[in-house]
């Protein structure tokens, strides 16, 4: 995430990185990344002030569905 208007500087500073953005929106920039290049990522980003990590992506419309689809993510890998 970064502020509103930042969103090209960053994406500037990923492409100095090393690695490629997916698209910018208002207030980020999306990019898919290596667990290397999150790293570099996080150490070196200056102009964000969030990295948020996508472990999956699903629909759940009650809390039922999002426990079902939640228990898939392979947390342990992460964690």
């Amino acid at each position: 995430m970064t502020a509103p208007g930042v969103e090209l500087l960053t994406a500037g500073e990923l492409a100095r990185l090393g690695i490629t953005t997916d698209a910018t929106e208002p207030g980020g920039v999306a990019f898919a990344a290596t667990a290397a290049e999150l790293a570099t990522a996080l150490l070196w980003l200056r102009t964000a002030n969030r990295v948020t990590v996508r472990l999956a992506e699903f629909r759940a419309t009650s809390f039922a569905e999002l426990e079902k689809y939640a228990k898939r993510v392979a947390w342990g890998d992460v964690v």
